[in-house]
């Protein structure tokens, strides 16, 4: 009797967390940071793929992105938080950026049946491919593998697939820019920010020794001569 060859529905994750091409960047970044992901198949509104936004995407297209605001905001967030003003219209393009900007919209796909020998031979030959949208001979979505997955081998969800919508920003609020600048506060500059606050005493702490240093010194100075005055 032959053995039945492994294949991708063998090891694909069935729990697939996907976005529309309408999500904002901003929304798509924050899944693959919470669940540790390396890309987001994007899908219509009926579940077919027409592209998918991963890490190597947002590098290879950091110019859509803008990063210079991100710089701008380690460099002065201080000034930044107290006049939005100065940076409100570079953040409210970074908040407007949409998913289909960014993403592939020529993603590889494979199918469930596909044998897991080709589903690795796909990953050696193409090393920017990661993850694969696994879809049926519609084109919808029904799982999703990655490089991590052939090396845990076995391991694969058992849940149906989870769809996360985001809907499109219709104008950017007040609200959202200052929501923006405290998460971004919180998850990239509250390490910075205790350290500058720790230098800032230290240097105070020294400041003030130092005073005490040279007054003791100049009063020091001053008993001498005064006791060698002749009287």
């Amino acid at each position: 009797m032959e053995e039945k060859q492994p294949t991708v529905k063998d090891f694909m994750q069935i729990k697939v967390i996907s976005v529309k091409p309408e999500t904002p960047v901003v929304s798509a970044v924050r899944l693959l940071y919470a669940n540790n992901l390396k890309g987001l198949p994007v899908i219509d509104n009926e579940q077919k793929v027409v592209g998918i936004f991963t890490e190597y995407d947002l590098i290879a297209k950091s110019s859509s992105i803008n990063l210079s605001v991100f710089l701008k905001l380690v460099l002065a967030f201080d000034v930044y938080k107290k006049e939005q003003s100065f940076i409100r219209a570079d953040l409210e393009k970074l908040l407007a950026l949409q998913v289909k900007t960014i993403m592939n919209p020529d993603p590889m796909m494979l199918h469930p049946e596909t044998s897991l020998e080709e589903a690795v031979k796909t990953f050696e030959e193409h090393h920017k491919v990661n993850p694969i949208p696994i879809v049926d001979s519609n084109g919808r979505l029904v799982g999703i593998i990655s490089r991590a997955d052939i090396v845990k081998l076995y391991a694969r969800g058992s849940e149906d697939v989870t769809e996360i919508n985001a809907v499109a920003a219709q104008g950017i609020t007040d609200n959202q820019v200052k929501e923006f600048l405290r998460g971004f506060e919180r998850r990239l500059l509250g390490i910075n920010w205790i350290w500058t606050k720790f230098w800032t005493w230290f240097a105070v702490v020294i400041f003030i020794v130092s005073i005490f240093v040279v007054l003791f010194f100049v009063l020091r100075a001053l008993e001498l001569v005064v006791t060698n005055i002749p009287f």
